[in-house]
């Protein structure tokens, strides 16, 4: 395919997609602004308490699921080596197999890589160019946001009640989910139109593909038909979205969301070792 053909279909709906969620958050914002707006409560289509326990049990799910695979060596999530190498054993064989010291220098390396390298630098690897660091980047931070949001959410609405619209739990989930989707649309497209990523994208990773725009997508339309008093469509939307947030999240531990903790301990490590000079 022509490269300025490929940039024009890539960012081109990157583009496409980050404009229409903002086109239909400012939508919502001049209906609301007229004051005539009834919020649908989700609690009327599923009670919060039967997602409440569904969120649990999905949660127990993941962590159990990752701490077998993590154990049985299943994935190479370096967190073992990691520890051993905070551990100073060279202190401990030189004070004749005492308790083992802290090795700070590990500690701060382990810090700056983990906070400034992977998180604010996005640097989860060597990416194969701009494209991909991007939507990595854009996926992880997204990503991050809504689980703050989720989280602000249950702690200032624990009653789960519609908030307004320019409640900062809500600008925070809206901003986030629109970064989110932009790098997962930028991920997506950058496979479909490059035939080198496409003959190396497996079907895994378009199930997990699939799975996260899916629930950014059916979270968009649940706060549309919600604020817009539509009962039907909030309640098509939810259950759906719901139903790909259970998938999405039970799976996790066998599919590529488990690379968003390999890629970051591996790194760690691997600049670990460097510091001691391996």
């Amino acid at each position: 395919m022509n490269r300025s053909l490929y940039h024009l279909l890539t960012w081109g709906s990157t583009a496409a997609v980050t404009l229409l969620l903002i086109a239909m958050w400012i939508n919502l914002y001049i209906i609301h602004s007229s004051g005539n707006v009834v919020q649908i409560d989700r609690n009327t289509i599923i009670s919060k308490n039967i997602v409440d326990a569904a969120g649990i049990t999905a949660l127990i799910i993941v962590i159990i699921g990752v701490v077998t695979r993590i154990r049985k060596k299943n994935v190479a999530i370096m967190v073992q080596e990691i520890m051993q190498e905070i551990r100073n054993y060279e202190s401990k064989a030189a004070n004749g197999g005492g308790k083992a010291a802290i090795n700070w220098p590990a500690v701060k390396t382990v810090l700056r890589v983990g906070i400034y390298e992977v998180l604010l630098l996005g640097k989860l690897g060597r990416c194969e160019d701009f494209q991909q660091w991007l939507s990595h980047f854009m996926i992880m931070w997204g990503f991050i946001g809504l689980g703050i949001t989720t989280t602000l959410d249950a702690i200032v609405n624990f009653d789960a009640v519609p908030l307004p619209l320019l409640h900062p739990v809500r600008i925070l989930g809206n901003v986030s989910g629109i970064i989110f989707m932009a790098g997962l649309t930028l991920a997506i497209t950058r496979r479909l139109f490059s035939p080198d990523v496409f003959s190396t994208t497996t079907k895994s990773d378009w199930a997990f593909l699939i799975a996260m725009y899916g629930t950014g997508a059916t979270g968009f339309l649940v706060q549309w038909y919600a604020d817009l008093a539509n009962y039907l469509g909030t309640a098509v939307s939810y259950i759906i979205h719901l139903i790909f947030v259970a998938v999405l999240l039970v799976t996790a531990p066998w599919t590529k969301f488990i690379h968003a903790l390999w890629r970051p301990s591996w790194i760690i490590y691997s600049r670990l070792l460097a510091l001691r000079g391996k």
